[in-house]
């Protein structure tokens, strides 16, 4: 092992065979909790080929339990940023506890991540994406329909100009995770700096306070910038839109869900700052417990949502509910999976045969499809619409033509696609994920973490009071 070291920062740099040793740190149950996110999405999604009056459909379900579930479900894009929260949150803890990195590595790292996620949504879903109709100054499945280049040219025999609202007005699931991945990595660089990461109690309740004022004030900006950001849409004044539009734009703005990703960001620390479970999971059952019942009072005084608002920011009752659940979820989760392996730990080891361990091994490649989902999320979140269809367009409409005009047969072609990504991913998790989003992302990020590394090192070794000790 070689260690550098330079007034009160410390770079360590581990051997293969010492990051081999160490068992995974990654949660199950965060993978698990994506992957169901992202199976919902599949499934949701697929609803959209259906070739009748979507707005009449919702409007004919509206008394229909199972569809009021759908669309509450439909609208929680809000998922994603809150579980990259307690991701990003947990990584950046850990390295700054094993000293391994800074704030200027987080934040570069952190700003180049969240623009890679922000240019690839937009990049990927102006070539690949389907129809998109309605958003910004119509209500859902209104106004002018915006194809991409490629899925809009396999519709329909043309090829259709880059539209301006769903390039840089729409705000999709990546973009707000990106904007807010750089907002809570410098946050947490401010709370880590002097080894303030130790502050549990103190990060906690400033992130805490933070995120409860973003929810309670999202409401209240969503009311009054708003109106202006559709003003700005009409008037075509493009750099006031996309200013506002990041704030409280159609469809995942920063309102509320920077306050969403800042409860995830508790949780993560909350898991890595070893905050005892006992109170881990009292304070996260009091809070979505909190939250849930704000949702339920919200939904018996003001009622749901209308359908054709579907695309616009949530609504405080909305708002509430989804946290609410989204917390819950998550600590119960969490809870039950740091209780599983403390139990495991302190079991007494076992005699197990040959057999046993081939058992053991085949269990273990064995990986349940959400936790599979999850770790294709970004993939599968990109590339879903057009795989669906290019299967579509290409083959089904050629043998049963006027199939998607049929609810039911839509709702079996969308499980079908489901199935189809199960087999997808499963074969390409044995080849590493190489090629995937996921796997370019992570690729990133090394790079990223290496190139800083080495320039440090190189600066640290120049500097004639630099101590370099080696150990094995």
């Amino acid at each position: 092992m070689v260690k550098i070291q330079q007034s009160a920062y410390h770079i360590i740099t581990k051997s293969p065979d010492e990051k081999g040793s160490k068992p995974s740190t990654r949660l199950k149950s965060l993978d698990s909790l994506r992957g169901f996110a992202i199976f919902c999405m599949v499934l949701f999604h697929g609803f959209q080929l259906l070739e009748i009056d979507l707005m009449g459909v919702a409007y004919s379900l509206t008394d229909n339990p199972a569809a009021k579930v759908i669309e509450f479900m439909a609208r929680m894009a809000g998922i994603f940023v809150f579980i990259s929260g307690i991701s990003n949150s947990m990584s950046i803890y850990s390295r700054y506890s094993k000293g391994t990195t800074n704030g200027k590595k987080v934040i570069i790292e952190s700003f180049i991540i969240g623009l890679w996620l922000i240019v690839l949504e937009r990049v990927v879903y102006r070539l690949i994406d389907r129809p998109i109709t309605g958003g910004g100054i119509y209500d859902f499945d209104k106004g002018p329909t915006y194809y991409s280049l490629i899925l809009g040219y396999l519709e329909t025999g043309v090829f259709h100009p880059i539209p301006l609202y769903p390039t840089f007005f729409l705000s999709g699931a990546l973009s707000m995770m990106g904007l807010s991945l750089i907002f809570y990595s410098v946050l947490l660089v401010i709370l880590f700096r002097n080894e303030g990461y130790k502050k549990n109690h103190r990060n906690l309740l400033i992130l805490g306070i933070l995120a409860t004022s973003i929810i309670i004030i999202s409401p209240m900006l969503i009311e009054i910038l708003r109106p202006v950001w559709v003003q700005a849409l009409i008037n075509e004044n493009y750099g006031k839109a996309i200013l506002i539009g990041i704030l409280v734009g159609d469809s995942d703005p920063m309102m509320p869900f920077l306050g969403f990703a800042l409860y995830g960001v508790m949780i993560g620390i909350a898991i890595k700052g070893k905050v005892p479970k006992k109170n881990f999971l009292f304070f996260g059952i009091l809070i979505s417990t909190i939250y849930i019942i704000l949702g339920v009072i919200g939904y018996k005084s003001l009622g749901e949502p209308p359908v054709e608002h579907v695309l616009r920011t949530l609504p405080i009752q909305t708002t509430h509910l989804q946290i609410g659940i989204m917390i819950l979820v998550i600590t119960i989760l969490v809870y039950s999976e740091i209780s599983g392996k403390t139990e495991k730990i302190e079991e007494t080891p076992k005699i197990v045969n040959d057999e046993d361990n081939k058992k053991m091994i085949r269990k273990k490649k064995s990986i349940p499809f959400l936790q599979l989902f999850g770790k294709f999320s970004l993939t599968m979140y990109l590339l879903e619409s057009f795989v669906g269809s290019v299967i579509k367009l290409l083959i089904i409409d050629k043998i049963f033509p006027g199939w998607a005009k049929n609810l039911a047969l839509v709702v079996c072609y969308s499980f079908i696609i489901v199935i189809l990504w199960i087999l997808i991913v499963k074969v390409w998790i044995k080849f590493g994920q190489i090629g995937s989003y996921d796997w370019m992302t992570g690729q990133i990020k090394i790079r990223i973490r290496k190139t800083l590394t080495k320039k440090e090192l190189k600066i640290t070794a120049e500097n004639p009071k630099t101590v370099i000790s080696t150990r094995s």
